[in-house]
């Protein structure tokens, strides 16, 4: 898991614009994966409980950065790790709330709880 809390906010979105350039929309995406509450199209779907292990992809640049984040989050944990995980914790330390566009910003908890309703 990275320590984004030292890049200045152009850093952060150069970084995860390259770190998501791997989670473009798929060909299983359709309306039952769409995370809701999202500005840009997300998708997360759950391919396995034990360990967890899910799959995620969006059409924003920045937002495919979320769902690399995540899935480095929670694919090989365990449904008790994810639970326990404090992730205010860790979008404050990342500086992952720090958005010109507040949609934006409200993606990566989007993406975050509709993991957590798809494994609990």
């Amino acid at each position: 898991m990275q320590n984004l809390s030292g890049l200045d906010r152009e850093e952060l979105f150069d970084y995860l614009i390259e770190v998501g350039e791997d989670y473009k929309p798929q060909p299983w995406v359709n309306n039952t994966f769409l995370v809701p509450g999202c500005t840009s199209n997300v998708w997360v779907r759950l391919l396995s409980t034990t360990p967890i292990k899910i799959e995620c992809c969006a059409e924003s640049l920045v937002v495919r950065g979320y769902c690399h984040l995540i899935s480095e989050l929670v694919n090989g944990k365990t449904l008790l790790e994810i639970q326990n995980f404090n992730i205010t914790n860790y979008i404050e330390t990342n500086k992952l709330g720090v958005s010109s566009v507040h949609t934006r910003a409200n993606a990566f908890l989007n993406i975050w709880n509709t993991v957590l309703k798809l494994i609990c």
